[in-house]
């Protein structure tokens, strides 16, 4: 699953956002977002799904290498 927190950070990046701003906007704590990307906590489908739309990107692109 290393792939999907660098995936998402490096989605995260290529946007210009810092973690705060996808934690405001997908209303989570900043936080729990860092431990995302980090690999600490897993996050869950929903979150995945909600991380996509907001990112507009679909899905494949977390899990691709």
């Amino acid at each position: 699953l290393k792939i999907v927190y660098d995936n998402m950070r490096s989605i995260r990046k290529k946007n210009n956002l810092t973690q705060k701003d996808v934690a405001v906007n997908l209303n989570i704590d900043r936080t729990t977002y860092c431990h995302y990307e980090n690999g600490n906590v897993m996050p869950s489908i929903e979150f995945v799904i909600d991380f996509c739309n907001y990112m507009k990107i679909d899905i494949n692109n977390l899990f691709a290498v």
